[in-house]
């Protein structure tokens, strides 16, 4: 997204994983290892319901929290 400002981080300090983050709309989680992985971290995503676009499985953001 033009303009948006991105936050790139390790949700909850995990160098397995890597949240790129693209103002308050849009995000990709990048994963080092293959199976689900339990991310409760904070985010610049608004509050929703998201929905995985490589395997369709949904995940919530509600407070500021995935």
């Amino acid at each position: 997204m033009v303009g948006e400002l991105e936050y790139i981080h390790n949700p909850n300090g995990d160098e397995q994983v890597a949240m790129i983050e693209r103002g308050s709309k849009e995000a990709v989680l990048v994963t080092l290892v293959s199976g689900d992985k339990y991310l409760d971290s904070e985010t610049n995503l608004a509050d929703g319901t998201y929905t995985d676009q490589v395997s369709g499985r949904q995940f919530n953001v509600y407070n500021k929290e995935v």
